[in-house]
């Protein structure tokens, strides 16, 4: 039979599980939606780059650099990105001229879970090349 204190101490450890549990939930359902939100970061970055680099060639249309966007962002499976390019007539751009690639990415729609971060927030970035 258990003691009166050894009870008691029971007692203690189920209040102590009910008040970190929710705790460590929302920790560890964070970390996970900070992580899936870096990734689609990354994947932003890396599709502004490489777009960039498709509307930088002298050859290059509007149309190609906003493809290859498509491509990267489809490839990394994230949902409702955009391609926007600028200045939008690349064909008649001077060699010289910058050309900005801006991709823009719903947190919202890409994430596995709802739970801490909000769903308004969009992921954008930009790279900025000389038209060769």
């Amino acid at each position: 039979m258990a003691s009166r204190k050894q009870r008691r101490r029971k007692g203690v450890e189920i209040v102590e599980l009910a008040v970190s549990m929710p705790l460590l939930t929302v920790l560890v359902f964070g970390v996970l939606e900070t992580c899936e939100a870096l990734f689609l970061n990354q994947s932003a970055s890396i599709a502004a780059y490489e777009s960039a680099r498709v509307a930088a060639r002298p050859d290059a249309t509007a149309l190609m650099a906003i493809d290859r966007g498509d491509e990267l962002m489809t490839g990394r499976r994230v949902q409702g990105a955009s391609v926007e390019v600028s200045p939008p007539d690349i064909q008649n751009a001077a060699r010289g001229t910058p050309i900005t690639i801006t991709v823009r990415a719903p947190f919202g729609s890409n994430r596995t879970t709802g739970f801490v971060l909000s769903n308004n927030l969009v992921i954008e970035q930009s790279a900025t090349m000389v038209r060769e």
